[in-house]
């Protein structure tokens, strides 16, 4: 299929019309043709060579000593380029890292600074509430999540009790009621 830099595998969830329709978000992907078993297994050992990679990428970073955390990597499938994602508090100059990334993997390099919502969603995980992040498992985008849902919701504003993996306001907050680990009966105090 096409994706955001070249051709990649796929995997096809849903197919109506709906899902189809152009979005300013999310435009359509072109479907080229389906994988052959050969594709398949060369993707599931791109998939492996990421965590390697990540491993690489962390030891530099710590060499480097840059302030910056590396949270994926993720090769291309014509392995043309390696995209390493990561957080910061602010601007990092990591064009020496970028250099040496380059040596090692002998391909292009292409770092990218994610916020930390999108950071949950690569990593993944189980909040609170004993289910999968939302962020990782339905969420298509960040809604933004203020108190005023809390409030209304009449849930404590405690930062502990309404703050998710990320380090912000949960995202489940704008759902009204919906998750049981919010649930106002549950709440100390």
């Amino acid at each position: 299929m096409e994706a955001d830099r070249g051709v990649d595998v796929g995997m096809l969830l849903r197919h109506d019309r709906g899902s189809l329709l152009p979005s300013r978000k999310h435009p359509p992907r072109k479907i080229i043709r389906e994988a052959s078993p050969e594709e398949q297994e060369r993707a599931d050992r791109l998939r492996g060579e990421e965590e390697g990679a990540l491993r690489v990428c962390r030891e530099r970073v710590e060499r480097f000593g840059l302030p910056m955390q590396t949270v994926d990597a993720e090769f291309q499938f014509d392995r043309k380029r390696v995209t390493f994602y990561f957080t910061a508090e602010g601007r990092v100059d990591f064009r020496g890292l970028v250099r040496d990334l380059a040596k090692i993997f002998r391909t292009r390099i292409e770092l990218r600074q994610i916020p930390p919502r999108e950071s949950a969603r690569r990593q993944g995980g189980v909040g609170p509430c004993g289910r999968s992040l939302c962020c990782a498992s339905f969420l298509q985008g960040f809604e933004p999540v203020t108190l005023k849902s809390a409030k209304r919701q009449n849930l404590s504003l405690a930062p502990q009790r309404i703050s998710g993996l990320c380090g912000r306001l949960l995202c489940c907050l704008n759902f009204d009621g919906s998750c049981p680990r919010l649930d106002p009966g549950e709440e100390e105090g």
